[in-house]
């Protein structure tokens, strides 16, 4: 074999090489990243969920680890649990059954192992929080998952959202006017038919003044007709007396 042979010979076997080890690397790569999903406003003293997913999930890997760590704005938002996904079809291993801690409560990290990476969804749910909107505060208040590693992966990312704590809002009633409004309302409703009985218990006791000016306007007539009664009277009198006068003479 001739020197120009063997130097042949030695490329391909390094490409050989390099190709197989490249391969065996390529096995173990795990990319994508954490998504989270939850409602964007919370009224204060509310709880709500927090729903932690792997994002664009791909690996050849047969067994996949991931570790992280949750942040939370404290002065806002009250840790309540979580709840692990159940989902047995992908794979998922109950951790806390190996030996391990899946979840710690005191620093908000968590650990999860995956030994049939096949079966993992690329957009899956793997762990779910649920927290409470302090009752005494507003504004906005964010929720970081920090990943510390994922298998053999070196661009895995994390994910943060925000949650903007609110005042509840006031119930409307049928007619869409806030009850307070409509109370107000209903109050002056009120004011106004207290006023208008008012009036009319008036007008009631005015009304019955009416038959005693009757009663007196029928005194003034019975005087009337007995004063003409003997004024006619002693004009007969007087002119039955002058013809009595008239005859004796």
């Amino acid at each position: 074999m001739n020197l120009k042979i063997k130097k042949v010979f030695a490329v391909i076997l390094t490409l050989i090489i390099i190709s197989i080890t490249g391969s065996v690397f390529a096995a173990d790569i795990t990319i994508g990243g954490i998504s989270l999903s939850t409602d964007k406003t919370v009224e204060q003293g509310k709880e709500f969920t927090v729903k932690i997913n792997l994002s664009n999930f791909q690996t050849s890997a047969t067994t996949v680890t991931i570790i992280g760590k949750i942040d939370y704005d404290k002065t806002k938002l009250e840790y309540v649990s979580n709840s692990i996904s159940s989902n047995t079809a992908e794979g998922w291993d109950d951790v806390a059954s190996l030996g391990e801690q899946c979840f710690k409560e005191s620093n908000m990290g968590f650990l999860f192992e995956n030994r049939s990476a096949a079966k993992i969804g690329k957009d899956s749910n793997f762990l779910t929080l649920k927290f409470k909107a302090k009752a005494d505060v507003e504004g906005d208040a964010n929720i970081t998952v920090n990943i510390n590693s994922v298998s053999d992966a070196t661009n895995f990312d994390g994910a943060s959202t925000k949650i903007t704590i609110t005042k509840p809002v006031q119930k409307q009633d049928t007619n869409g006017t806030d009850k307070n409004q409509s109370n107000d309302k209903n109050v002056a409703s009120n004011n106004n038919n207290q006023s208008t009985n008012s009036t009319k218990k008036d007008n009631t006791i005015k009304t019955g003044k009416l038959p005693q000016t009757g009663e007196n306007n029928t005194l003034w007539s019975v005087f009337i007709v007995c004063a003409s009664a003997s004024v006619v009277a002693f004009v007969l009198y007087e002119k039955e007396k002058y013809n009595e006068n008239r005859q004796d003479k």
